[in-house]
């Protein structure tokens, strides 16, 4: 029935609902998934963010501290992103400045880059 409700009505409540029980029970493919078609379909600023955090957790190589990325994903990880600062989230403005304040990476110098994104980067 959550399921459907996202998939079908692009409903907030199901899809918190949904990714809570899909992060709670470690199932990435779903997670993301869902969080696609919300982001994607729904236009859902939340499912942006969290479409960029999951990738962003993929290729994440913790015992280097940093990002490894090749350029399709980095586009696809930077879309996200600026689709959810753009359109206001909060989080995804804190985890820019973070970002940029702490990496110097490819999708640092991308966000530098970016017109509409630059501004936020102190």
């Amino acid at each position: 029935m959550l399921k459907q409700n996202v998939l079908l009505k692009g409903d907030i409540k199901s899809y918190n609902k949904l990714y809570n029980y899909y992060e709670y029970e470690n199932n990435l493919d779903e997670l993301l998934t869902s969080s696609i078609i919300m982001a994607n379909k729904y236009n859902d600023s939340n499912a942006q963010f969290q479409v960029f955090t999951i990738m962003m957790n993929a290729f994440y190589d913790s015992e280097n501290d940093r990002y490894i990325w090749d350029k399709e994903s980095l586009d696809i990880v930077f879309s996200y992103l600026k689709k959810a600062v753009l359109a206001g989230n909060a989080n995804a403005v804190t985890n820019l400045k973070f970002h940029t304040s702490n990496y110097n990476d490819e999708l640092t110098v991308t966000i530098k880059k970016d017109a509409k994104l630059s501004k936020y980067v102190e």
